[in-house]
């Protein structure tokens, strides 16, 4: 079953953007997500493993979210500090940092980002590893709708494609945004339960992740206010027994199945609700 809550317009942590980054020794080739916009540049991360400030740090969000092209190292050095891996403050071209920000629930995700600097050394490029990092960099706003999709009503077993139960579904949930939202923004979460490899587990949540945003275009939903990523199964909200029969873990599993969609955007009074 889905479920479904309207939220009162509260303060809530809920996040927009996008970003990546490089460094020499033991890197792993990526696919760069900037601030603004993918890129298809592709951007080296070095292993966290390495950096010299073990586990990274936490930053200031403000000051992370001040910092642009075209300022010199002595003033990212002054918002967020030295960079966490072996580079140096002059002739370098690259700086490499671990953060950690703040997820919206409760908890932290450590994210990997990457500045790159121009012949004058002033910052020319920003990116995070991941673009879901770059989400949890917006100002706090004010959620209009939260919306939690049950997974076994939109997909098949280990599908990434939505049923035709699962479109209907989304056409009937794009419908309650426009009546409900004026300028909706949307962010969408796939998770999947702990069963199968982590890796398995990731990609499915991704793809399902995208194919409701996907559904959501043909809907009607503007492309540019949707974003979508995969968490697999790190944000599990139900745990089980793992000594049980595996379809007996399966059902129990069930509400970690789920595809999450917040709603940002300014909510539509219901007619007659309000002042004059």
């Amino acid at each position: 079953m889905s479920t479904y809550r309207s939220c009162p317009l509260t303060t809530a942590t809920l996040l927009l953007g996008l970003m990546t980054a490089t460094v020499s020794g033991c890197t792993t080739p990526q696919t760069a997500e900037t601030e603004t916009a993918m890129s298809a540049t592709a951007v080296a991360f070095p292993d966290p493993q390495s950096a010299w400030r073990e586990g990274g740090s936490y930053p200031n969000l403000d000051n992370l979210r001040t910092l642009h092209e075209g300022m010199d190292k002595d003033q990212v050095y002054d918002l967020v500090g030295p960079p966490h891996f072996d580079e140096g403050m002059f002739g370098e071209r690259e700086w490499n940092y671990l953060f950690h920000l703040p997820d919206g629930r409760g908890g932290y995700r450590l994210c990997q980002y990457q500045l790159h600097f121009d012949d004058a050394m002033r910052v020319d490029g920003r990116y995070w590893q991941n673009g879901a990092c770059a989400q949890l960099l917006a100002p706090e706003a004010t959620p209009a709708m939260d919306v939690t999709l049950d997974v076994d009503t939109l997909f098949d077993l280990d599908s990434a494609e939505l049923s035709s139960r699962g479109q209907q579904r989304i056409a009937e949930l794009a419908v309650q945004i426009r009546e409900r939202v004026r300028h909706p923004r949307l962010m969408v979460i796939g998770h999947t339960d702990r069963l199968g490899s982590e890796q398995y587990n990731q990609t499915l949540s991704d793809r399902r992740a995208m194919a409701v945003r996907r559904a959501l275009i043909d809907q009607g939903i503007d492309s540019q206010a949707i974003s979508s990523w995969g968490v697999g199964e790190s944000e599990p909200v139900k745990s089980c027994s793992d000594s049980a029969p595996r379809e007996t873990q399966a059902a129990c599993l069930a509400p970690n199945r789920r595809v999450e969609i917040r709603v940002v955007g300014e909510a539509i009074r219901a007619a007659g609700q309000g002042g004059r």
